[in-house]
């Protein structure tokens, strides 16, 4: 009897960082031009982890990358996981200590601060309950993280 080769799929990692003003009124997103699903729509910072990479790393040079802010490992907080069946994505919240002018577009993707009380439409679907869980996480501090499993 024949059995069926198995599939060894891998896990593709990712990063979001949520930025936020001091007085948490506004977060930084960008407006994405790829992967295609995301074109034209507002997602936090960040991005694909490199090979033997580490998360926390991975978003401080992603932000750096993307918006020319510089942070270190200890100035994030890590707040969730969202998890698909090959993917992962590792969130994550600062609260910005310099001037919001100090972000600029670094890439082709645009970045903008955004009123947390007004994200535009164009949002990812899961970018606003994310924000108000970064918001929960950096306020209060009262739940060690989340966990979201995605079925596909």
């Amino acid at each position: 009897m024949r059995t069926a080769p198995v599939i060894q799929r891998t896990m593709q990692k990712y990063t979001l960082g949520f930025i936020f003003t001091q007085d948490l009124s506004r977060v930084l997103l960008v407006e994405k031009n790829r992967p295609e699903w995301q074109k034209g729509k507002l997602n936090a910072v960040g991005g694909k982890i490199e090979t033997g990479e580490a998360s926390i790393a991975c978003v401080v040079r992603e932000i750096f990358e993307e918006t020319g802010l510089k942070t270190t490992e200890t100035d994030w907080i890590f707040f969730g996981e969202l998890r698909g069946k090959t993917w992962q994505v590792d969130a994550y919240v600062l609260l910005h200590q310099g001037d919001p002018k100090d972000a600029v577009t670094k890439t082709d993707e645009k970045i903008q601060w955004f009123s947390v009380k007004d994200i535009p439409e164009h949002a990812l679907d899961n970018i606003p309950w994310l924000i108000h869980l970064a918001l929960d996480k950096i306020r209060h501090n009262e739940f060690k993280n989340f966990f979201i499993q995605y079925h596909a």
